[in-house]
């Protein structure tokens, strides 16, 4: 058994190891506005269409659909938003409800949701990521696994 001293103790090399993993697994969930995020989510996006290769809509309160990744059963989601199209005002709350209503932990977007609608998603507890614009939905969520789209 290999001995090493660390921080005015000693511990065996597999306790090291198991130590090693452990800060690097928390360093990937605290490191999640710039790189590589491990942990399992659902992720809703602003789409023009419903599939991974559908292009991404910039808008978020009148977003088109709201596509729903959950990443723990592998399931994709199509949550239409077409009933906003003739509102005056407050496309975006009612977009925020239904992003409730769905309990997404993530929103990936294009420009991203105007103030009161951020107020309700930022109470939620739902994380926004602005930037996806001009990507497909595939490629939003494999810039979002890279850390690329920007944290708001």
């Amino acid at each position: 058994m290999r001995i090493v001293l660390v921080r005015g103790f000693r511990e065996s090399y597999s306790q090291k190891n198991t130590r090693n993993k452990q800060n690097k697994q928390n360093k990937q969930i605290t490191n999640s506005t710039n790189k590589q995020i491990n942990i399992i989510m659902k992720i809703a996006f602003t789409t023009k269409g419903t599939d991974w290769d559908s292009n991404m809509d910039a808008r978020f309160g009148r977003a088109e659909y709201f596509m729903v990744f959950d990443e723990d059963k592998k399931t994709l989601t199509t949550v239409s938003n077409k009933d906003v199209e003739n509102e005056a005002h407050g496309a975006g709350p009612k977009a925020a409800q239904k992003i409730a209503e769905i309990k997404a932990d993530i929103l990936i977007t294009g420009n991203g949701p105007g103030g009161n609608a951020a107020t309700v998603l930022q109470k939620l507890g739902t994380t926004c990521y602005i930037g996806a614009g001009d990507m497909t939905m595939k490629e939003a969520y494999d810039a979002f696994r890279k850390g690329d789209l920007k944290r708001i």
